[in-house]
This record gives C-alpha cells, sequence and structure tokens, in this order.
C-alpha cells in the first residue's frame, strides 16, 4: 500500500506539469458579484456622474421607452458608469494589479448611446502601466461609431496580453460630450485575469522516494 502511495504522488507530480494554470490572482471583485463596487476606485463625472452595480440596464429611445434590456454577461451582476454633464473630470472605475509576463486580462464592456451627433459621447477601457500612462485601449466605442439613442455595442468581449510583468492598472472611462442631460453608459462585468504559462516538474532535480514516502522535490508552479 506504501509503494502505492508513492507511486500515486509520482502521478500527481506528472499531471500537475501538464495542466494549464487557471485563473490566477484575478481582479478583486472582477465580476462586481458581491453586488458591491469593492476592489474597486470610482470617480464621479461632473454634477450627475455616478458608478453602481446593477443586474439589469435598458437602452432608451427618444421617447425614454426601453429598446433593449441587458443582464449581465457572467453571473448576476455588472457596473455601470454614468458620465453626468460634459466636462472635466469624467466617470471612471479602475483597479490596480499585478500581471506576469504572458499573462492574459480579460473581460466585457457595453457601451449605450443616449446622444446624437455631432456629441460624441465616448466610452473606453484601457490599460495603464505604474507610472500612468496608457499602454492599451481595450475597447473603444462612441456615438459617432455606435449610433444615435438607443443604439449599442452589446456586450463586446476585450483581450490584452501582457509582455512584461508589472503593476498595471485596468480602467473603464465614459465621458459626456457636449449636451447636457443626454449621457450615454458604459458598462462592464466580468473582468479577471488568466496564465498562459504551464506548470512544469522540476525534471533536473533529484528526487528521493523511499517506500512510504511522498516525492520531495514536487513540481513547482505558480499560484
Amino acid at each position: 500500500m506504501k509503494v502505492w502511495g508513492v507511486i500515486l504522488s509520482i502521478m500527481l507530480v506528472l499531471m500537475l506539469s501538464a495542466v494549464p494554470l487557471s485563473t490566477l490572482a484575478a481582479t478583486a471583485n472582477g465580476g462586481f458579484e458581491t453586488g458591491t463596487l469593492s476592489g474597486w476606485t470610482a470617480t464621479s463625472g461632473l454634477n450627475n456622474g455616478s458608478v453602481s452595480v446593477q443586474q439589469t440596464i435598458s437602452a432608451l429611445d427618444n421617447h425614454g421607452v426601453p429598446v433593449t434590456v441587458y443582464n449581465a454577461e457572467e453571473g448576476n451582476f455588472f457596473a455601470v458608469l454614468y458620465p453626468g454633464d460634459p466636462g472635466i473630470p469624467v466617470t471612471t472605475l479602475s483597479q490596480t494589479f499585478t500581471a506576469a509576463a504572458g499573462d492574459i486580462i480579460s473581460g466585457w464592456a457595453l457601451f449605450i448611446s443616449e446622444d446624437e451627433m455631432p456629441y460624441n459621447d465616448a466610452g473606453q477601457v484601457v490599460i495603464e502601466d505604474s507610472s500612468g500612462a496608457e499602454i492599451a485601449t481595450v475597447f473603444n466605442a462612441s456615438v459617432g461609431t455606435v449610433g444615435s439613442i438607443g443604439s449599442s455595442t452589446g456586450w463586446t468581449k476585450w483581450t490584452y496580453t501582457f509582455s512584461t510583468p508589472g503593476t498595471y492598472v485596468v480602467q473603464a472611462q465614459v465621458a459626456n460630450v457636449g449636451l447636457p442631460g443626454y449621457s450615454s453608459i458604459l458598462a462592464i462585468d466580468g473582468v479577471n485575469i488568466t496564465g498562459t504559462t504551464l506548470p512544469t516538474a522540476n525534471a533536473g532535480g533529484s528526487y528521493s522516494v523511499d517506500e512510504g514516502s511522498v516525492v520531495r522535490n514536487a513540481s513547482r508552479y505558480r499560484h
């Protein structure tokens, strides 16, 4: 029986060497399933700007009648950003995190147009480095690209792969351009980080197995 224990331990090492990493130290509350903005930092836009967690949101036509109702893309909750009046500051929602080279951050974004040209309201999701410099725009939509009141992108998947390890910021932001009272909307959901590196057994290590013991030099993999 002890020999079988040793064999099972070795098999576990080999299995770990072949399985891809699942979700790593994911962004805190990336799917907003706490029903709150816990783990995130929100800034409200001028006057009536706000950030909230909701279960549904409607795209409205120019008479205020719902055109399309959206639920969460993942789970039951998502974050909604309202820009408020035109001007600075704009409404933002951000979180700081660390990533290794090869890690992938992904999420869902939804832009709902509640204005018309030339009032080109816009919503973005961007990745910034630790200095605040923008390194990627992973989602970008506006009245000009989506259409006038009641139009939307629908839930849209975005991803970004990190080439350099470090500390980063993911930030959603939405701005009302030019017309108070007509504020387009940005929503985000399911933000998480996954790893692409395969854990491997320490092939060059010294494995010492005695009857009744387990493998002393198990495969090393990142948590």
